[in-house]
């Protein structure tokens, strides 16, 4: 894990602990999710999914915390192609169904302001924004969120092979 480009050191701490915790957890429930990236300001840590360029992601700002499931594009015959049919597959399957995620899920399509759209160009996300930011929710989150969105994404993956 790549804890040390955080310069912070109590925040460094605090995500190597957090990430800990969170592995545990995780395999606890038999997700095998391993989050080995951190961005340098301590603002997200990701973890890669058995498809390319898909990410489960514990992401926080200063007001708030929350768990994604992010879609990043692909690079095909070396062109950048947004992973849209994943995520129309996705939201087709999951979209009516009541989750047993607390919180409510926000689609990419979703989001209100154009500034927020503008931000994410070509990645397609999934949210589950927290209420409360406490740690132990935020691993929560992220157990109900992958439980759920991971037998859809090996789905997608044994249909497109």
């Amino acid at each position: 894990m790549r804890f040390q480009a955080i310069r912070n050191p109590l925040k460094r701490r605090q995500w190597e602990e957090f990430i800990e915790t969170a592995h545990w957890k995780l395999r606890e429930q038999d997700l095998d999710l391993k989050f080995r990236t951190v961005k340098s300001d301590g603002s997200y840590a990701q973890a890669s999914t058995v498809m390319p360029a898909v990410y489960f992601t514990f992401a926080q700002d200063f007001a708030k915390k929350w768990v994604e499931l992010e879609l990043k594009p692909r690079i095909i015959d070396g062109e950048r192609k947004p992973q849209e049919e994943l995520y129309a597959f996705l939201r087709e399957n999951l979209r009516d169904r009541i989750l047993s995620v607390p919180q409510r899920l926000t689609w990419n399509d979703e989001e209100t302001t154009s500034a927020s759209k503008e931000m994410v160009g070509d990645d397609l996300k999934i949210k589950v924004y927290l209420n409360d930011i406490d740690e132990s929710q935020w691993i929560e989150a992220m157990i109900r969120l992958a439980k759920q969105f991971l037998p859809f994404l090996n789905r997608f993956q044994a249909q497109v092979q």
